[in-house]
């Protein structure tokens, strides 16, 4: 007997479409214009409604900004769960560099400068490099986003924040509401 994963709905499709283009965003170079066509199809995949139909019926490319690329990964996740250009992408960087991305004030150009210059892919080396004052020297940082980006650090430890992603909060509502 295989195991067969459950199907996602929309909202955790849109999210793992928008996980692929904060990733592909964090590659760069042509990466950057995938980045957007993911996201768009984000907006476009939360605001359909019949997913089910669209996929039996292999019609996901009618929708507005999705392609056959874009619709080959929509089906995988919404059949399997997963994707394979999501999981691609989680390979080639490390996990703590989308960690970064939740820093408050890291932009995601900022987050990819880190990773080169100093190969910092986690929070606690990002603290640690800051504490030893290695950041200032950088391109775009200085004193003050080093003593800044602390701070940051030190506020989201003392009062961690419970985080409720789109996609659950949606799936809520969707039942709740008719």
């Amino acid at each position: 007997m295989t195991e067969q994963k459950l199907q996602m709905d929309k909202f955790a499709i849109a999210a793992a479409l928008q996980e692929i283009a904060q990733l592909m965003e964090l590659r760069g170079g042509q990466s950057r214009f995938k980045a957007k066509a993911y996201n768009a199809g984000a907006r476009s995949i939360q605001a359909v409604g019949d997913l089910d139909r669209l996929v039996r019926e292999d019609q996901l490319t009618t929708l507005p900004r999705i392609g056959g690329a874009l619709a080959s990964q929509i089906k995988q996740l919404y059949l399997t769960g997963e994707s394979s250009v999501l999981n691609d992408l989680r390979k080639e960087f490390p996990r703590g560099i989308v960690q970064l991305s939740a820093v408050p004030g890291l932009s995601l150009a900022k987050i990819k400068q880190l990773h080169e210059e100093l190969g910092i892919s986690s929070v606690e080396e990002l603290k640690a490099a800051a504490e030893a004052g290695k950041l200032r020297d950088l391109k775009g940082f200085g004193a003050k986003t080093e003593k800044r980006l602390l701070e940051q650090i030190d506020q989201s430890k003392e009062k961690p924040r419970e985080r409720l992603h789109l996609h659950h909060a949606l799936s809520t509502a969707d039942r709740v509401v008719p």
